[in-house]
């Protein structure tokens, strides 16, 4: 008897916490008119930080957050499939997965909403990001590593803005840049289409920032 009231109330917790689950993902992003999704993928063990979007709903998301975790990820993907109500995609604020089973080896994907009504209108269409990276400079002295040798290793990105034009952006990407220079510091222009900076300090590259078009589509769609 008593083991049987312990699987009972097993049960009963299990489908309080899904329920739980369930009611922080729906509630973690705004879902209001208007609203745009970019999704921000980071590997920490490869000093690896990439932010894709922006994407119109939810159901775009997680079809590139399901390509971004890969077959790597098997874990990632089942949670976000587990955060479906009824089978449905909801927001969420981000899902974490070892990467082959391995705990010390992790990819992370965030959501990140903003709200810009005359862009959600328009999506899917080309946009201009502006982005800028935290240079992870302890790994860039140490040499390149990891799969994809030539890029830079990051700390973390940021999405500044998305515009239509790349003029706009532009503009933005050296306001930013300006912003981010401090005492002591030098910027200096690598290219100007696409847009591309620098900023360097005593310990050397500090921060870059970039303008990169974006198909404002899915992987699987483009």
């Amino acid at each position: 008897m008593a083991s049987g009231e312990r699987t009972t109330m097993r049960m009963n917790l299990a489908d309080l916490m899904r329920l739980a689950g369930q009611e922080e993902a729906t509630s973690s992003g705004s879902t209001e008119p208007g609203t745009i999704y970019y999704l921000k993928t980071a590997t920490p063990h490869l000093h690896d930080v990439s932010v894709s979007g922006p994407y119109k709903d939810l159901e775009a998301v997680y079809a590139q957050v399901w390509h971004n975790f890969g077959d790597e990820c098997q874990h990632g993907r089942s949670m976000l499939e587990d955060l479906k109500v009824n089978d449905q995609p909801v927001a969420f604020q981000h899902i974490e997965s070892p990467i082959y089973g391995d705990a010390n080896k992790k990819r992370r994907i965030e959501l990140i909403p903003k709200t810009k009504p005359d862009l959600a209108a328009k999506l899917p269409s080309p946009v201009w990001n502006v982005t800028k990276a935290k240079i992870a400079n302890e790994a860039l002295a140490a040499g390149p590593t990891g799969p994809n040798r030539d890029a830079l290793p990051v700390k973390d990105v940021q999405i500044i803005d998305s515009f239509e034009s790349e003029a706009s952006a532009k503009q933005a990407a050296q306001n930013a840049l300006r912003d981010i220079t401090g005492p002591g510091d030098m910027s200096q222009t690598v290219s100007t289409s696409p847009f591309a900076a620098g900023v360097i300090g005593r310990q050397g590259l500090k921060w870059v920032v970039t303008v990169n078009r974006d198909s404002g589509t899915t992987t699987q769609q483009q």
